[in-house]
């Protein structure tokens, strides 16, 4: 219960809508096959929401669905709220024969694919790894997720702040090094899954609408576009962690061929994946205890305590062990 007070999980509804109104539309569509949407979101792994577009995000449109998901990653027209209809799509485009993906590199630690359809904006890749050595799926998931300890190892993403949540979606602004260029900042809505058997997560978000959070004047950051950037964090059958990442961004870097980023991505990933399973081997040797350890339980404990806001317990698996 101390653990969970750390961590603040509720839904604000817009003035218009009753508590059982924003229920029904909440968790009307809550599931992606074997996922299932996180309402709290962010929240759910330690971080901190200033509550400061809870009350717009509330009142703002669900995306518009597109025939498929290649229309969406070839257009930055809508940015409304993610979708579990747009999340069902990303799923399919994911899934599409491997022969649409072209093999950039591959070795025993990583796999790193381009979409070969070249359409879509910016350059979408998949990458894959495999974390033998860790086997905690709840200490990788606090590394990518858990934005105040990720400062702690990732020196790239700074000044990252939770604007907001509601209905499933959290509003989430960081500011990303890109040395020896400006700045480049990212403003997106972001959506969180869990699989239902406890065995995953998945991180998914793509750009908001800049209105929402400008840019802040006089300094030099570049305002960056995310297509879609979706981690899944899950135990491989063999033991150890996958990870498992699709990203379509466009950097805003004039006059720069595709085919550097294509160049640069296979040994700037390897570096990722090093820190990532550094940093959870930290972790796992400290005995330390993530927020979002309550994820990767098959059977939630959870009671209702009132107008969306939740308690979750610890399990006895968090015995002997420290909060993050």
């Amino acid at each position: 219960r101390a653990r969970a007070a750390r961590v603040e999980l509720t839904w604000s509804p817009s003035s218009s809508t009753t508590v059982s109104e924003s229920a029904t539309m909440l968790y009307a569509r809550s599931h992606v096959g074997t996922w299932i949407l996180e309402p709290s979101g962010l929240g759910a792994c330690g971080n901190i929401s200033e509550k400061s577009h809870d009350t717009m995000m509330a009142r703002s449109q669900d995306a518009q669905m597109t025939p498929n998901y290649m229309d969406r990653l070839a257009s930055t027209d809508d940015k409304n709220l993610i979708s579990v209809e747009e999340v069902e799509q990303f799923f399919e485009m994911t899934d599409i024969d491997d022969e649409a993906w072209e093999l950039v590199a591959e070795d025993s630690k990583i796999k790193v694919q381009r979409l070969g359809n070249r359409k879509v904006g910016g350059v979408c890749v998949k990458m894959r790894a495999h974390l033998p050595s860790i086997t905690d799926l709840s200490l990788v998931s606090n590394c990518l997720l858990n934005y105040e300890d990720r400062k702690k190892w990732d020196s790239q993403i700074i000044g990252a702040r939770l604007l907001g949540n509601a209905r499933g979606n959290d509003l989430l602004y960081y500011v990303l090094r890109a040395p020896p260029l400006a700045d480049r900042d990212f403003l997106c809505f972001h959506s969180l899954f869990r699989r239902s058997d406890g065995n995953g997560i998945m991180s998914y978000q793509r750009s908001a609408n800049s209105v929402l959070a400008p840019s802040a004047p006089m300094t030099n950051v570049v305002r960056a576009t995310a297509y879609v950037m979706a981690t899944q964090v899950y135990q491989h059958p063999d033991g150890g962690i996958c990870l498992n990442i699709v990203s379509a961004i466009d950097p805003r870097i004039p006059f720069l061929p595709k085919w550097i980023i294509n160049l640069l991505t296979p040994s700037e990933f390897r570096r990722f994946v090093a820190a990532v399973e550094n940093r959870s081997r930290q972790l796992a040797e400290a005995f330390e205890v993530a927020p979002c350890a309550f994820l990767f339980q098959a059977d939630l404990s959870e009671i209702e305590t009132g107008q969306g806001r939740r308690s979750i317990s610890c399990d006895s698996t968090c015995a002997g062990r420290r909060s993050i």
